[in-house]
């Protein structure tokens, strides 16, 4: 896991779980524990998918919303999060 962290931002940049350790809720409770800080710090929780990364599944389940994509990403926050004043999508 990698997670990038700003006064104003958490990005997570990676998080990769072996495919023998995959459907067993480690994805989730990491994902559970990100959402809880950012609440706390009152900040955002912003990640890219591969557009077709099965990831992305588990993303729209927690309630991540698109809100931006390039050829091969998708750009998810997590809606929960407080937007800083000036965010550019």
């Amino acid at each position: 896991m990698q997670v990038i962290e700003s006064p104003q931002t958490l990005y997570l940049a990676q998080l990769y779980i072996a495919p023998s350790s995959q459907n067993r809720g480690i994805g989730a409770a990491i994902l559970r524990e990100l959402t809880d800080k950012v609440q706390t710090c009152r900040t955002t929780l912003t990640l890219d998918v591969m557009k077709n990364n099965r990831a992305r599944q588990l993303y729209d389940r927690l309630g991540f919303q698109v809100i931006g994509q390039s050829e091969f990403k998708i750009k998810m926050r997590w809606p929960e999060s407080v937007q800083p004043e000036n965010d550019s999508l």
